[in-house]
Formats: C-alpha cells, sequence, structure tokens
C-alpha cells in the first residue's frame, strides 16, 4: 500500500543496494505503471496544482511523484558513491493517449499553432500513443552519466531504446553476440563527440503500422493496404507534407532498405514460432487451451 511510484522504486533500491554491498555490477530496468490508466489521485502533490479540474489535477500529481522517485533515485546513487560510473537512463516509452480532457491550451512552436490537453500532450507533433506519426514515437530521452558526459549537451541525432544493448556492451568492452541480428546501434561514438550522425536506420512495425526512418527521412504506412507516406523530418517534423509524389528516388531507396529489414524481422519472427510452436503448451503460449471443467449433471 502506498504511493505506486515510491513502491516501484522501493524494489529498485533494495536491489541496488544489495548488489553494491556484494560489490557487483548491475542492471537495474525500472518500469513505472505512472502514468498509465487508471490513475489514482496523489493528494501530496495535488496541492501543487490548484485551480486545475480533476482529470488535469490527478494526472500532475501523478507525474510529479514519478519526478519525486527519479530525484530519490539519483540521490541514493550519490549517497552509496556509485553515480560517477553509473549510466542512466530516462526515456518515455510512447507518446500521450488520446484523452478528452476539461481543459484545452493553445501555444505556438515555430510559428505553428496547435491545441493541446492537460493530460499529456504531444505539441505540435502529429498523432498520439499507438501511432508511429512522431507524436506517438518521438518522446523525451536522457542521459546521465558523470564519469564520461562532463558537461551537458543536448543532440539532434535520432536515438532509439533499441540502441540500449549495442551502446552498454560497447561501454563494457564487450562484443556482441552474432547469433542474432541488431536493430539499435552503439551510441558511444555519440556520447564521446566523436560523431553528430547516426550510421543505421531506425525500424517501427506494430498492428499493421510500419516506420522506417532514416536521419533526414521518414518512410512511414499506417495500415497495409494504405499508401506509403515520405516525410523530410529536417525540414517538416510535425510531418505536414507527404512527398511520395514528388521525391520517387528517394521513396524507391527507403523501400528496398525497409524490405530487407522486414525480411530479417520475419525471419526471427519464423525462428522464434519454431522453437515455441503454438499448442506447445508453454507458459508464454496464449493459444494452449484449458482443459473444460466437467460441470455435474443434474436432474
Amino acid at each position: 500500500r502506498g504511493e505506486d511510484a515510491t513502491i516501484v522504486m522501493n524494489k529498485a533500491v533494495e536491489f541496488i543496494d544489495k548488489q553494491v554491498k556484494a560489490d557487483k555490477p548491475f542492471m537495474a530496468a525500472i518500469w513505472y505503471h505512472h502514468v498509465h490508466m487508471p490513475l489514482r489521485q496523489n493528494p501530496e502533490f495535488a496541492k501543487l496544482y490548484p485551480g486545475h479540474g480533476t482529470k488535469e489535477t490527478t494526472y500532475y500529481s501523478n507525474v510529479t511523484a514519478l519526478d519525486s522517485e527519479i530525484v530519490r533515485l539519483r540521490k541514493h546513487l550519490r549517497k552509496l558513491g556509485i553515480a560517477e560510473d553509473t549510466m542512466l537512463w530516462f526515456a518515455s516509452d510512447n507518446g500521450p493517449l488520446r484523452k478528452e480532457s476539461t481543459v484545452l491550451h493553445t501555444a505556438t512552436v515555430r510559428g505553428q499553432k496547435f491545441v493541446y490537453s492537460g493530460l499529456g500532450s504531444a505539441g505540435a507533433y502529429r498523432g498520439v500513443k499507438g501511432e508511429l506519426y512522431e507524436g506517438g514515437i518521438r518522446v523525451p530521452g536522457i542521459l546521465e552519466w558523470p564519469a564520461k558526459i562532463k558537461k551537458h549537451r543536448k543532440t539532434n541525432v535520432p536515438c532509439v531504446t533499441t540502441d540500449y544493448v549495442p551502446t552498454v556492451l560497447d561501454a563494457l568492452g564487450i562484443e556482441l553476440p552474432k547469433d542474432r541480428a541488431y536493430d539499435g546501434i552503439s551510441l558511444m561514438p555519440l556520447i564521446e563527440g566523436k560523431t553528430n550522425k547516426r550510421t543505421e536506420p531506425i525500424g517501427f512495425k506494430c498492428k499493421g503500422m510500419t516506420a522506417w526512418m532514416t536521419e533526414r527521412y521518414k518512410l512511414l504506412r499506417m495500415a497495409p493496404r494504405e499508401p506509403w507516406q515520405l516525410f523530410d523530418m529536417q525540414a517538416d517534423p510535425y510531418e505536414t507534407t507527404d512527398l511520395s509524389k514528388t521525391k520517387p528516388e528517394v521513396l524507391k531507396q527507403m523501400l528496398a532498405q525497409w524490405d530487407v529489414w522486414a525480411k530479417s524481422c520475419e525471419a526471427e519472427c519464423q525462428a522464434v514460432w519454431k522453437k515455441y510452436p503454438r499448442g506447445s503448451g508453454l507458459p508464454n503460449d496464449k493459444t494452449a487451451k484449458k482443459p473444460r471443467e466437467k460441470k455435474p449433471k443434474t436432474k
């Protein structure tokens, strides 16, 4: 019982303390339930937001609870004396839900006006959670690593959470296992200031939607039978102008790259399905049928 974000962090801190006491390196993935529905208002943090509607106050109190526990984690790492050599990554997993809000706000970004709600916002970016427009997939990403990153800096180089594994192994001097394909790349050259470009595209595939992104262009299809769209993310980050008809050569090149990636993904899926076939009865097999209970016959 208690504040959900605190309960989650209690478990993380307990694990970290145990590893530090044993003088062992560790990797902790800390996933919050905040700000997923249903939300319960935190009375303490709700007091910080007078004059807002109930939905907004509840949402803000949850975000603040999450933030307070990240503060607690950072302070605890310093207290343990391990903050310098710890890579601390922070990222949202997707854009906001499409929810009705009691309050709507207006703002202007780069000369473009937009309306947003108090229950999470992607700003002027198109789309929300569950879509592959930027509003659904472009999220905050932060890395704190005092031993390696001495000064605060920002980058416009596209990065993605599949970069975590190659980056961490590279930092540890461990070669990537060769028994699988990797979508991510090591960000160590970017972290060390040796490059300001991404060397490999980023791919997304979800519920019939597909996105394939280089540093400049983004290929997008929102459903299998819908036409492909092409956007120039440097000139048009809000995805307002489809260039698929005006830049056919770029479209052709992007489609060829995507086709290779898609076939690679399909091959890996087939390998997994072969190893864990449907109907195998394994715990992760959702198709396994439970035996039907026999009901006693009644006269």
